[in-house]
């Protein structure tokens, strides 16, 4: 079964995202709020969806890449959880506090959907886009054997990358 990835947050750092996943052939499903940042994603396959609610009763995995930690929740609070199946998955690219993540989870939870916080991707280093081959081969960071992260490995195919350290001497 092909999981479909929904998506909010196309700007600088959220649209290589959402590019990478449907360029990998998954479905895309997003939404946003003004209609001028879907040209983020013209250039790949994807379903633009009018509301919030929408887009989360059509997705299996839905990743949020907001500002900030009171627009997630404000999405999450305001139809989205409400609408997403069962088992399904909200994976936050936001680097809020480690409370407000807590309490995302605990909304999560109450409505039996997953949640990830700062997903390890490496897609968009200040905006730039991985090459198709980067993506390709690589897989989530090994940080335990959580189910959820077993059903996103296939979508996030690709690791975090470090600056490599050189001597000087």
């Amino acid at each position: 079964m092909t999981l479909s990835i929904g998506f909010i947050g196309l700007g600088d750092q959220g649209a290589p995202l959402a590019t990478a996943i449907a360029e990998t052939g998954f479905p895309l499903h997003v939404w946003a709020r003004r209609p001028a940042s879907l040209t983020a994603v013209a250039g790949v396959a994807h379903t633009a969806h009018n509301t919030v609610a929408d887009l989360a009763a059509a997705v299996d995995v839905l990743a949020l890449c907001v500002s900030e930690d009171e627009d997630v929740l404000g999405l999450l609070t305001g139809g989205l959880l409400d609408a997403l199946r069962p088992g399904a998955v909200v994976v936050n690219h936001g680097t809020g506090v480690p409370s407000a993540a807590t309490r995302m989870a605990s909304l999560c939870a109450a409505h039996d959907v997953s949640f990830v916080r700062k997903a390890l991707l490496d897609v968009a280093h200040l905006g730039r886009r991985l090459d198709p081959e980067r993506r390709r081969r690589g897989g989530l960071p090994p940080r335990g054997r959580s189910s959820r992260r077993c059903v996103l490995a296939p979508v996030f195919r690709c690791r975090p990358t470090r600056p490599r350290r050189t001597r000087r001497g």
